[in-house]
């Protein structure tokens, strides 16, 4: 199968940062067909959720969707920002990068990622990865671990495992203090069916970058189990 962590290092080295998250999805899609052009690949895949409940019929979409060798492979991505300028390519390409903040969502949105992904490779008998790459080190650093957070459930700093001892009956939930607009759209409790140890990685990057300037990632396998 693709080894998805080798090509996310090769492409590192030809692109280093991304304007926006659909940057990097073509980007990372464009690497895997360069490397395996035998591959099927499609962007934006859709799929129905078979689920019973809120979602039960609804079409879905995998930001990346892969056939090669026989085997299939389901990519979910997000690219979270900090704020950074810088100019790279011998000084021809400007990245603006805002502070997005909304970390809270960020956090539920790429666990979601993961139930997504574990419902379409069981029921499709599938492999999938859900990948998180930012320069926002909030996310994989736990800086003040006494207090708790209204996201607490849904971190994924360096070390943890997911869904963890904050999952209340196998499931990930907000905190009551969540205020209704931080959770419109994000309301359902998300049910992990496995856990995974959260364990970020270096994403390389060209010497001299300022503050911010240190983008890592964040890899889950979802396997069919």
């Amino acid at each position: 199968m693709i080894d998805i962590e080798k090509i996310l290092k090769g492409l590192a080295d030809e692109r280093p940062i991304f304007h926006s998250e659909a940057d990097f999805q073509h980007a990372l899609a464009w690497k895997i067909h360069e490397e395996h052009q035998e591959a099927l690949i499609r962007l934006e895949f859709p799929y129905s959720q078979e689920k019973k409940g809120d979602e039960n019929g609804k079409i879905m979409a995998l930001d990346i969707f892969v056939e090669y060798n026989g085997e299939s492979m389901a990519l979910e991505l997000k690219y979270k920002t900090e704020e950074l300028e810088v100019t790279i390519n011998g000084n021809k390409e400007v990245f603006s990068l805002k502070k997005q903040m909304a970390n809270d969502q960020g956090r539920y949105d790429f666990c979601k990622d993961i139930e997504r992904l574990e419902r379409f490779v069981d029921n499709n008998s599938k492999h999938g990865y859900a990948i998180f790459l930012t320069n926002d080190n909030k996310y994989w650093e736990n800086k003040r671990p006494q207090k708790k957070t209204i996201d607490e459930a849904f971190k994924i700093y360096e070390g943890r495992v997911l869904p963890g001892q904050d999952a209340v009956k196998g499931k990930l939930n907000w905190d009551e203090k969540a205020s209704d607009s931080t959770k419109k759209g994000r309301e359902s409790p998300i049910e992990l069916k496995h856990t995974y140890d959260v364990k970020w990685s270096d994403y390389p990057q060209p010497p001299g970058l300022s503050k911010n300037g240190k983008f890592r990632f964040l890899k889950i396998e979802v396997k069919a189990r």
